[in-house]
């Protein structure tokens, strides 16, 4: 079951840093993402991370979407892809101002790749499909469609209704992405309904504090690393050609502002993307 090449693009075992990792308002206003202003200007970072061997960086949205034109035009000017942007977008409604935003910074920024997720209201099915073809309509034609299967979502829960849905939507820029640490039989799952599908995987090496007064993350024991790269080594197996994303590491905690030190944070990424390097490579 190969993995789909992107269109045009070359994803073959490349690793992204998602900004929301070294963003402290990432869990602000969750519910509303048109408050969760950016603590960092992210050109401040862009050429760090390319030097420190990121292969681009998924942009979580609120980064470009919520700074100042002067700010935009620095990301314009970035040393690094915008591998992935990170959307929050919804597709509730035909008419979305926010989307329509999303699409005019997705196109600015050349990204090669938009992640989204459906809701939940199996109803709002075809209504959730018919918006994201409009939305899909003023994006790049060579742009990576990525739909995160997470939990709680209409393509999260269920990997068959999954699979139905990309049935329905055809065209193989549609594709999905899945989380690395799912449990192997789940996973096995995923990939025998979606298969060459997916193309893009979020990474979090790290797990919840045993200490249940620490709302943080730890880094994984022996056992997680374990895991982690037994589904690396089924994955690339299965024909798995796609890229990766760290997305959050350990000492992240989950106040709204994270409480962490992020230069420790970004520091632990590298590590995990030294990880990653030694298995893939």
């Amino acid at each position: 079951m190969t993995t789909q090449p992107a269109i045009g693009q070359d994803i073959n075992r490349k690793i992204y840093l998602g900004t929301g990792l070294i963003e402290k308002n990432r869990w602000l206003n969750c519910r509303d993402m048109t408050k969760s202003f950016p603590t960092i200007l992210l050109s401040n970072w862009v050429e760090r991370i390319r030097q420190d061997g990121f292969d681009g960086i998924e942009l979580w949205q609120n980064h470009a979407l919520m700074c100042t034109e002067t700010e935009f035009v620095r990301l314009e000017q970035k040393t690094v892809p915008v591998a992935v942007f990170n959307s929050y977008v919804d597709f509730d409604q035909e008419n979305d101002a926010w989307r329509t935003k999303a699409a005019e910074v997705i196109c600015r920024l050349k990204a090669g790749g938009v992640k989204y997720n459906f809701g939940n209201n199996s109803s709002l099915r075809e209504t959730y499909i018919r918006n994201l073809r409009k939305w899909v309509s003023f994006l790049p034609a060579d742009i990576r469609i990525l739909c995160e299967c997470h939990g709680g979502s209409l393509t999260g829960d269920d990997s068959k209704i999954a699979r139905e849905i990309f049935e329905e939507l055809g065209e193989k820029k549609y594709q999905a992405m899945v989380h690395l640490n799912t449990p192997l039989d789940k996973l096995k799952e995923w990939f025998d309904s979606l298969g060459g599908r997916l193309t893009h995987t979020h990474v979090v090496l790290a797990q919840r504090s045993a200490n249940s007064s620490v709302n943080k993350l730890d880094k994984l024991d022996k056992k997680g690393y374990t895991g982690i790269e037994q589904n690396i080594r089924f994955m690339l197996e299965s024909g798995y050609r796609g890229s990766f994303t760290i997305e959050f590491t350990s000492d992240i905690t989950f106040n709204p502002p994270d409480t962490a030190d992020i230069d420790a944070v970004y520091h632990n990424a590298i590590d995990d993307l030294n990880f990653l390097r030694g298995i893939l490579s």
